[in-house]
């Protein structure tokens, strides 16, 4: 019987940016084991990786990094808890109004002017 994981993918992004660029992924990977469930995830993100060309002729590649955790999520319930990032604003009205505007529910967040 299957078993339902969260996995967390890295990918680096290479540009001709001198940023450097991570992308974190977080997916759900079904196995029999936590081995198996990492065996597949590192599958996909082998296959995912590409290198693409951009309109003005730039490079683009991304590169699979690694699976970085590995979260055992059977037995999920309403409201479980999966994942929790923290956010650093300089200018917090601008992060309140970005949620504001994704709300899917507008009247049901208020947007509290910064002091």
């Amino acid at each position: 019987m299957n078993s339902t994981y969260i996995v967390k993918f890295v990918f680096q992004i290479h540009t001709n940016s001198n940023a450097a660029q991570f992308d974190e992924q977080w997916r759900v990977i079904l196995g029999e084991s936590e081995a198996e469930a990492i065996k597949k995830a590192k599958t996909i993100g082998e296959a995912e990786q590409e290198t693409f060309m951009q309109k003005d002729g730039s490079e683009i590649r991304w590169e699979f990094l690694s699976i970085t955790d590995v979260i055992p999520f059977d037995n999920a319930r309403n409201g479980h808890f999966i994942f929790s990032r923290t956010e650093e604003s300089e200018h917090p009205e601008h992060y309140l109004r970005s949620v504001q505007l994704k709300s899917k529910q507008n009247e049901t967040f208020t947007l509290v002017s910064q002091s």
